[in-house]
């Protein structure tokens, strides 16, 4: 069955892929594969849970409504892509560009997103801060909770959690209260 990735401005072909039994999973993969630019792809409301799409050009996409459930976005490229409505609950998106994106009503692991979060993928442990929560490597918390965290919960998390909070943790705490007030 072949499966073809629309342009959303222009109608016009970006990628197709042809195999038995093909889903747009499939499709997206080789287009990623391939390194195919999917500039404006028409997205709206796919079924993309799980699927790797690691360094993937899908600046302008329409991905809203998509579901994108514990999807690999590492490193991908969604400059100005509508995100709207999406659900992106257990997504990787350390190293994720995300500049313009629209995120209005976006579902991050449980949390209602209005703007991009700040992706730091290039620690000890990727970090991603959103409004209300920060991600280190699989530890999720609160704002609040990172900052009532003694030095023997952090240590008790991993065996060189401590030095990177002792270290780190001041910087990113500032840095989720600047996300938190920016507009």
């Amino acid at each position: 069955m072949k499966v073809e990735i629309k342009c959303r401005f222009s109608g016009s072909v970006l990628f197709a892929h042809e195999q038995t039994d093909n889903t747009m999973i499939l499709t997206l993969e080789a287009a990623v594969k391939a390194r195919a630019n999917l500039d404006g792809a028409y997205l709206d409301g796919a079924y993309l849970a799980r699927a790797n799409l690691a360094g993937a050009y899908l600046d302008g996409a329409n991905l809203a409504r998509a579901n994108l459930a514990r999807a690999y976005l590492a490193g991908a490229y969604l400059d100005g892509a509508n995100l709207a409505g999406a659900n992106l609950d257990g997504a990787n998106l350390a190293g994720a560009y995300l500049a313009r994106a629209n995120l209005d009503g976006t579902n991050l692991d449980g949390e209602v997103l209005t703007k991009p979060p700040i992706s730091l993928p290039n620690m000890t442990w990727p970090v991603l801060i959103t409004n209300g929560y920060m991600r280190i490597g699989c530890q999720r918390h609160t704002h609040e909770e990172w900052r009532a965290f003694d030095n023997s919960v952090i240590a008790a998390m991993e065996s060189r959690a401590a030095d990177f909070w002792g270290r780190w943790g001041a910087v990113l705490l500032a840095m989720c209260d600047a996300h938190k007030g920016a507009a």
